[in-house]
C-alpha cells in the first residue's frame, strides 16, 4: 500500500507549484540518508520477560525499558550477577513473538557500572552470559557461553553476540554471572538488548530508512493537503472567511475568556491524574523552550508518540506561555481556551452555518448571526468549557475531528460530482492534496488522543456509504467513480502509515499494553448508568435540538452530505467508544461535533427566518435553562432534568485542604523528610498524585520533593495487577479510613487489601507500627499513617498476592460492603 501510494504520489505531483517539487525531492533525499546514518539496530522480538531473582522468586510479564545509551536507543533488560544476600534479578526467559532462526543479543552496560563520577573506570571485571535458545517442544537449539571482559565494553560499548538455530527459536533463557573464576561482582550491572537477526534485520533497517523519506515527503506536502477545503471544490466560498466576520470571534473569545479568567483565578484545588498530566507536560516543554534544548525538545516530543499520552496537546501551549510566562495554573488554563476551547466552539459554528445553501446574507449578517449561534453552543453545552477548566487540552481533537469531517466531504463531493466521463483516467482536481491532507489529519487525530481515533472510523464508514450513494446515482460513469476513490483511499492510507507506522513499529513489541478493552474493564459501567450519566450532563433539551435539526433538514435547502459527515462520525466514535470503557466528562467531546452543530443548526435557522434577535433569544433561553440548573433554588431539580447546569465553570474548592496542607507539612518534617512513603488511597478526595502534588497549596514546598520520595503502587487492578512489590520499599505509608476508591472495592482490591491489612495489624500489617497522628480531611475521611519496623518478608507479599487474586477469581466480600454481581477477574 505505501509503495503504490508512493509511485502515485510521484505521478501526480505535476499539482504541485514547481518549487515545491525539489523541496519536496530533497527534504525526502535529505530524510532518508540521515536515517541511514542513524538508524542500525534491528526490531525486538520480545514483548515481555519473566525475571529470575537470586532469591529464587519470579516475576513474569516485565517489559523492556527503553534505553538511550552510548549512541543507541534500545529497548533493554537490566541484570546483574548474584551476590552475597542481595536480591537481583540475575536471569530472564523470553518467549519469542516471531518465528526466526537467528537471534541477535547487544550486552553493555551502564555508564555508573562502567565509570565513577569523577570519569575515572570502575574496578569491575566483566561478566559471564550464559545464553540458551530452546524450540517448541522444549528441545535445546542453540547455546553460548560468552566471557565479557571490561576492556572489550570500553572499546566497543555495545556487544553482539548472535545465536543461530537449525530451526525456529521459541524460547530464549540468558542469565548473568561473574566473569572467569576469582572474578568479582562488583560494577557487574548488564543491559541486555533482544533482536532479530540474519536478513530479517537488514530488511527491518531497510524498512525504516525507506519509511522514512516518505515521511518526510508526506510532511512537506501535509501543509498543501490542508489547502484542500478551499481547492477540492469548484466554489471556493466553503473556506473563506470575509474580513466583515472578524469581530464576531472576537466579540466570543473575549467573552470566554473573562468567564475562564474568573473561575481559574478564584480555584483552590489539587490538580491530580488527568488534570494534572499535560500541565505537567506543558512545563517541561517550556523549560526545554527557554533552556533552548531543541534536539531534546524534538527528541522528547516525538520518543511520546507511542505513549498513551503523547507531548503533541502541550507544544502548542507551551509556546504560548514563551509568549506571557511560565505556565502557571492560570496562564495554562487561559492558553487551552485560547488555543483549543475558543477555535473549537467557532469552527463548531462555522460547519453550522455551512449546512445552509446560497443562505444569501451580507458579512454583517452573517457575522451576526454567527455570534448568536456560538453563544448558544456556548451556553448549551457548558461542559466543555468546564472540562478545559479541569486543565485538560483533549478540546483541541475536536479541531481536528472537524476539519477532517469538512475535507472528507469535501473529498466526497469531489468524486462524486467532479467527475468528467469523457477522460474517466484523469483524476479530479485537488483530489491528490486533499487525500494526503486526511490522512496526515487522520494521523493528528490518533496522536493528539487515542480516542479520537473513533471518530476516524465514523469518517471513513461515512465515506463509505456516500461512495455506494455515488455508484447507484453515477450508474454511467463508475469505473471513473471506483478509479478516483481507490485513488484516495491509497492515499490516505499512504500519509497515515508514513507516520503511524513508528507507532506500530512500538506497539508490536508491547501488544498487551494496548488491549484498552481488557485493561479499562474496571471502567465499563452499564449502558443504562452511562445514559443517565450523559443525561445529567446535558439535560434533555440538547440532543433534541440535534434531533429537531435531522428532521428540519429533510425540509429546509440543507447541505445533507456535509450533515452526513457530521453525524455518522460522532454517532459512530461514541458507539465504538462505549464498546471499549464507559465515558469519562473528556470523552463526550466524540459527541461535541453532532450536539455542537444541532445546537447552532437551530439558532441559525430562527436567525434566518425571523430575525438575529430570535438567535441571541434562544440562547438566552439556554443561559436562563443552564442558571436555573445551578443556582439553589426550589425548582433546580426540575431545570437540572431539562438543561445543562454550570457548575463546571464554578471555582474548584478542595475538599480537605487544611488536612492535606498538615499531612504535606508532616511530609517534610525534620524527623520524616529522609523517609520513602507510599499511599494506600485512590479516590478523588487521597490519592497517590494528590500527594505528590501537595505543592499546588504549599508555596514553599519544592514541586519535586514529595513525588521523588513517593512510592508508586498500582491502583486500578484491571489496568496494574496485584499488589505491587513496591510496598516492601515503602517507610512510611499513608492509608485512607475507610478505604478509598473511586471506581468501587471490587475493581481496587490491590489499594484495599494491603489497606485494610495495615489498619487491622494482619497479613502485612505485621511488619508495621500504627503511627500516633491522624490527618482528617473531611468528616468520614481521614488519612491513617503507618511506619515500616521491618522489612517485609517474601512469604508475606506472596500470601497478599495469593489473597488477591482469590479475591478477584471469585466475588469476596471486604468486609466493607458486599461486591455485588460485577467481579473484576
Amino acid at each position: 500500500m505505501l509503495l503504490f501510494g508512493s509511485l502515485m504520489l510521484a505521478r501526480h505531483v505535476r499539482e504541485l507549484l514547481p518549487i515545491m517539487k525539489f523541496s519536496v525531492i530533497a527534504t525526502t533525499f535529505t530524510a532518508m540518508l540521515l536515517f541511514n546514518m542513524s538508524i542500525g539496530d534491528g526490531p525486538p522480538v520480545t514483548s515481555t520477560a519473566s525475571i529470575l531473582y537470586s532469591d529464587g522468586s519470579v516475576v513474569t510479564g516485565v517489559s523492556a525499558a527503553e534505553t538511550n545509551l552510548w549512541g543507541r536507543v534500545l529497548r533493554t533488560y537490566g541484570l546483574h550477577p548474584a551476590y552475597d544476600s542481595v536480591r537481583v534479578p540475575e536471569a530472564l526467559v523470553t518467549h519469542l513473538r516471531l518465528s526466526t532462526k537467528a537471534v541477535r543479543v547487544l550486552v553493555s552496560q551502564p555508564r555508573d557500572a562502567i565509570f565513577l563520577p569523577d570519569g575515572s573506570p570502575t574496578n569491575g571485571d566483566g561478566i559471564t552470559l550464559e545464553v540458551l535458545a530452546t524450540g517448541q517442544d522444549g528441545q535445546i537449539l542453540a547455546q553460548r557461553l560468552e566471557n565479557i571482559t571490561r576492556a572489550e565494553i570500553l572499546e566497543h560499548r555495545w556487544i553482539e553476540l548472535v545465536l543461530a538455530a537449525p530451526s525456529a527459536i521459541s524460547e530464549i533463557s540468558i542469565k548473568v554471572t561473574p566473569g572467569p573464576t576469582g572474578s568479582s561482582p562488583n560494577y557487574d550491572s548488564t543491559l541486555l538488548a533482544i533482536q532479530l537477526g540474519g536478513i530479517r534485520s537488514i530488511l527491518f533497517v531497510v524498512g525504516k530508512v525507506i519509511l522514512s523519506g516518505l515521511t518526510a515527503f508526506i510532511l512537506a506536502l501535509s501543509g498543501v493537503g490542508l489547502l484542500a477545503l478551499s481547492t477540492a471544490s469548484r466554489n471556493p466560498r466553503h473556506c473563506r472567511l470575509p474580513i466583515g466576520l472578524a469581530w464576531s470571534p472576537l466579540i466570543f473569545a473575549t467573552f470566554l475568556l473573562a468567564i475562564v479568567y474568573w473561575s481559574a483565578s478564584r480555584t483552590h484545588f489539587i490538580y491530580y491524574w488527568d488534570y494534572r498530566n499535560y500541565w505537567g507536560k506543558t512545563e517541561q516543554i517550556f523549560e526545554l523552550i527557554t533552556s533552548g534544548s531543541w534536539s531534546t525538545l524534538a527528541e522528547t516530543v516525538l520518543k511520546s508518540f507511542p505513549e498513551d499520552y503523547t507531548m503533541l496537546p502541550a507544544v502548542p501551549t507551551a509556546f504560548f506561555a514563551t509568549l506571557i510566562g511560565y505556565p502557571s495554573q492560570l496562564i495554562y488554563t487561559l492558553s487551552i481556551s485560547l488555543i483549543y476551547a475558543i477555535p473549537a466552539y467557532l469552527i463548531v459554528a462555522h460547519v453550522a452555518d455551512k449546512l445552509f445553501i446560497d443562505a444569501g446574507e451580507t458579512a454583517r449578517e452573517r457575522a451576526t448571526l454567527r455570534l448568536a449561534s456560538v453563544s448558544a453552543v456556548f451556553f448549551g453545552l457548558p461542559l466543555y468549557v468546564g472540562v478545559s477548566l479541569n486543565l485538560m487540552p483533549d478540546i483541541g481533537g475536536v479541531i481536528i475531528t472537524l476539519a477532517a469531517m469538512l475535507l472528507a466531504y469535501h473529498l466526497s463531493r469531489t468524486i462524486g460530482r467532479d467527475i468528467e466521463p469523457t477522460n474517466p483516467w484523469c483524476l479530479p482536481p485537488g483530489l491528490v492534496r486533499a487525500s494526503i491532507g486526511l490522512g496526515v489529519l487522520f494521523s493528528a487525530m490518533f496522536l493528539f488522543r487515542r480516542w479520537y481515533v473513533f471518530s476516524a472510523v465514523g469518517i471513513v464508514l461515512a465515506g463509505l456509504l456516500t461512495l455506494i450513494y455515488d455508484l447507484l446515482r453515477n450508474r454511467h460513469n463508475h469505473f471513473a467513480v471506483i478509479k478516483a476513490t481507490t485513488a484516495a483511499v491509497t492515499l490516505i492510507a499512504t500519509a497515515t502509515l508514513s507516520l503511524l507506522s513508528w507507532v506500530l513499529f512500538d506497539w508490536t513489541s508491547r501488544l498487551e499494553d494496548h488491549e484498552y478493552a481488557a485493561l479499562y474493564t474496571a471502567y465499563a459501567r452499564p449502558i443504562a448508568v452511562d445514559l443517565d450519566n450523559f443525561l445529567r450532563q446535558f439535560g434533555i433539551v440538547v440532543p433534541a435540538l440535534s434531533i429537531l435539526l435531522l428532521i428540519l433538514s429533510l425540509f429546509l435547502k440543507f447541505d445533507r452530505r456535509l450533515l452526513f459527515f457530521v453525524v455518522v462520525p460522532s454517532v459512530v466514535g461514541a458507539l465504538l467508544f462505549l464498546q471499549v470503557q464507559s465515558p469519562s466528562l473528556q470523552h463526550y467531546y466524540l459527541l461535541m461535533p453532532l450536539l455542537g452543530v444541532g445546537v447552532a443548526g437551530i439558532s441559525l435557522i430562527l436567525g434566518r427566518s425571523r430575525g438575529p434577535l430570535w438567535g441571541y433569544t434562544f440562547a438566552g433561553v439556554l443561559l436562563f435553562g443552564a442558571l436555573g440548573s445551578t443556582v439553589d433554588s426550589p425548582y433546580r431539580a426540575q431545570f437540572s432534568r431539562t438543561f445543562p447546569s454550570l457548575d463546571s465553570w464554578l471555582p474548584k474548592q478542595q475538599v480537605g485542604l487544611k488536612g492535606l496542607e498538615a499531612l504535606g507539612y508532616w511530609l517534610v518534617s525534620p524527623d520524616i523528610k529522609s523517609s520513602s512513603f507510599c499511599v494506600l488511597a485512590s479516590s478523588t478526595i487521597l490519592n497517590q498524585s494528590i500527594t505528590s502534588e501537595l505543592w499546588q497549596i504549599m508555596p514553599s514546598l519544592d514541586k519535586h520533593e514529595l513525588s521523588r520520595r513517593l512510592v508508586v503502587l498500582g491502583e486500578v487492578d484491571s489496568r496494574d495487577g496485584a499488589p505491587s512489590r513496591g510496598l516492601a520499599q515503602c517507610e512510611i505509608v499513608l492509608v485512607g479510613s475507610p478505604p478509598q476508591t473511586h471506581l468501587g472495592i471490587e475493581n481496587q482490591r490491590s489499594v484495599v487489601l494491603p489497606a485494610q491489612d495495615l489498619i487491622s495489624g494482619k497479613g502485612i500489617g505485621v511488619a508495621y507500627e500504627r503511627f500516633p497522628v491522624t490527618f482528617l480531611l473531611d468528616k468520614q475521611t481521614e488519612v491513617m499513617v503507618f511506619r515500616r519496623m521491618r522489612p517485609l518478608e517474601e512469604a508475606e507479599y506472596q500470601d497478599l498476592v495469593k489473597r488477591y487474586h482469590e479475591a478477584s477469581l471469585r466475588c469476596v466480600p471486604l468486609g466493607l460492603r458486599d461486591c455485588g454481581s460485577k467481579s473484576a477477574g
